[in-house]
């Protein structure tokens, strides 16, 4: 029985060949690259989505990741929690009252 790598012909190998070559010369960790940050923010700003919090007792809310585009800078929104993901429904208790909640009853990581 032949197997997925015996179906590879003549040309796939050469393209997937010249592809690993490419990568050999291609420069993947941005945080080596010398730029501003100016740059950098601009590069990561599009990507950048608010933060979920999973929390010991299971119950997940969410961070607003807020975007300062006059000094480039993506922060959290400290204390506040949001229901939804948009982060337009904020949540009854902030993230300081939670943690304490969890440690109360005994909650913590092994």
């Amino acid at each position: 029985m032949a197997t997925e790598i015996d179906l590879i012909t003549d040309m796939e190998q050469e393209e997937l060949d010249s592809y690993l070559d490419y990568t050999k010369y291609r420069t993947t960790n941005v945080m080596r690259m010398t730029i501003s940050k100016q740059s950098m923010y601009w590069y990561i700003k599009p990507t950048t989505k608010n933060c979920k919090c999973t929390f010991i007792d299971g119950s997940v809310y969410y961070q607003q990741m807020i975007k300062t585009d006059s000094t480039w800078t993506i922060r959290s929104d400290g204390n506040t929690l949001y229901i939804d993901e948009d982060c337009t429904l904020k949540a009854p208790v902030t993230r300081k009252q939670k943690l304490y909640e969890c440690k109360k009853a005994g909650l913590k990581v092994n």
